[in-house]
């Protein structure tokens, strides 16, 4: 039996996109499955994730792709010039 056909990782496999994780599973021999997970996919869910723990109405999460840090921005009153900023910039 493959490792791909064990009911704990086609649990797994389902799990994952459960999360909403865009996966490929690739079974090169029975022993293996390797599991890759788009990046895309991955940010989108961590920003999901993210927003879901966010109580306060007035946020903002941004992914620098130069420094591949993510951040949130959490203000009181009016938008901080730096958000508009970013917001312009995913435009």
């Amino acid at each position: 039996m493959s490792v791909k056909d064990d009911p704990r990782v086609i649990a797994s496999i389902n799990r994952l996109r459960h999360l909403g994780l865009s996966v490929i599973v690739d079974n090169p021999n029975p022993n293996l499955v390797v599991i890759l997970i788009d990046n895309e996919s991955l940010v989108k869910t961590i920003k999901n994730m993210i927003a879901k723990s966010v109580s306060y109405p007035k946020y903002f999460i941004y992914l620098d792709k130069e420094t591949n840090v993510m951040g949130l921005y959490i203000w009181k009153g009016e938008k901080p010039k730096i958000v508009q900023e970013l917001e312009m910039k995913l435009q």
